[in-house]
């Protein structure tokens, strides 16, 4: 399975540096990025390792000149034979922290290299002798994102020109990974929520801020058009039968243009006025949790039954639905709510504080907060319910 880049020309920084960022542009994926990196560097195979230094694990994503095949046994066989054996990777940690870049043979010799069992069996099997890393994401010291490059037995090692090259495009390699990496979580929170529209038992609905219905599900339409409570006129907007409905409707809606403003619950009255059994929970749509309708989604509206004891089921589905929480998490997040402390919480749910926190920690990642007073407000704000 011999490999060689060969002595193609490599194309020149600027180019590079623009096809990097027009990439994102055609397709959320990095490996078309480190498609045209793999150009840059001369290297045959690139990847893309996910390393946990503290555990000694990682994943690695092969981009170059690898069958379907191939792909699969070798990323497979990184992960769960070579883990913590990779010398290059794991000598390069104070290379990766200190400058961003280390290349092997800075910190392996080619003699030590050639008696491990990762290069016997993992790396000359690729035709790879040489290989240069360049961390391109930290989650803190001890997990990184590395971009890798390599090179043949008959080839030249990486240089003063490589060296130079890595300065310069560095900086934009990091920006672009940081770029995917934004808009991969914001895709996921989208499908994430228009799966939850398609399985949700509840009605739900996604409004702009003049009250156009952009989405409806079947539960929603339903509750409200077939049952006469609501209609969307030839604008699509959204007109309650009842004139008080209407007013408390576009009355909650003015209050959505401040971004601090409390979510609003409707009683649903039919056009004679009688009460029914649903009411409608509007809530403005925090900043941040979805992409996919050209800026113009402001408003999530959730149908519920008037029902007290519902109330806890219905509000985690919201959480999980809307903000792309696990329903474990979703359950911990509205607990949280209502008892604020951990072991309080813990305590409510049968869980141990330390499986509480545990969960915690992952809510605050996906939400993209440092502290739980920023979750709970988060929450607070979409559920309308107070702490307590």
């Amino acid at each position: 399975m011999g490999r060689r880049s060969g002595n193609r020309a490599s194309p020149s920084i600027d180019d590079s540096i623009r096809d990097m960022y027009g990439s994102l542009s055609e397709e959320v994926r990095f490996d078309q990025i480190m498609h045209r990196l793999g150009a840059v560097f001369r290297s045959s195979i690139s990847g893309v390792h996910t390393e946990d230094f503290g555990a000694h694990r990682g994943r690695l994503t092969l981009v170059g000149d690898v069958t379907a095949d191939e792909y699969v046994r070798l990323t497979d066989a990184y992960t769960h034979r070579w883990n913590g054996s990779n010398l290059w990777m794991e000598r390069s940690l104070g290379g990766f922290q200190q400058q961003g870049y280390q290349h092997g043979d800075a910190v392996v010799s080619g003699h030590e290299l050639r008696q491990s069992a990762y290069y016997r069996h993992f790396l000359k099997p690729l035709d790879i002798r040489y290989g240069l890393g360049i961390q391109i994401w930290s989650g803190d010291a001890l997990n990184m994102a590395v971009a890798s490059f390599h090179r043949g037995h008959g080839e030249r090692g990486f240089g003063p020109d490589d060296i130079r090259t890595i300065h310069a495009i560095r900086p934009h390699m990091v920006n672009a990974y940081a770029i995917y990496r934004r808009i991969a979580r914001l895709e996921g929170r989208v499908e994430s929520l228009r799966a939850g529209f398609e399985r949700a038992p509840l009605g739900m609905l996604i409004l702009d801020a003049a009250g156009r219905a952009l989405e409806v599900n079947d539960r929603a339409e339903e509750c409200l058009l077939a049952s006469q409570l609501a209609r969307c006129n030839a604008e699509g907007l959204l007109h309650f039968t009842h004139s008080q409905t209407q007013q408390d409707f576009l009355a909650a809606l003015a209050t959505f243009a401040c971004a601090t403003a409390k979510p609003r619950t409707l009683p649903l009255h039919d056009a004679k006025g009688v009460r029914t059994s649903i009411a409608l929970h509007l809530c403005r749509i925090p900043c941040g949790t979805l992409s996919g309708f050209d800026g113009r989604a402001s408003v999530l509206g959730f149908i519920a039954e008037l029902r007290r004891e519902r109330f806890p089921q219905w509000a985690e589905h919201v959480i999980h639905t809307t903000l792309g929480l696990s329903h474990a998490e979703a359950r911990v997040a509205f607990a949280l709510l209502q008892h604020v402390e951990v072991a309080t919480a813990a305590a409510a749910l049968g869980l141990q504080p330390a499986t509480v926190r545990t969960h915690v920690k992952s809510i605050h990642s996906k939400l993209g907060v440092s502290r739980s007073s920023d979750m709970l407000l988060m929450l607070d704000r979409l559920l309308g319910v107070g702490q307590g």
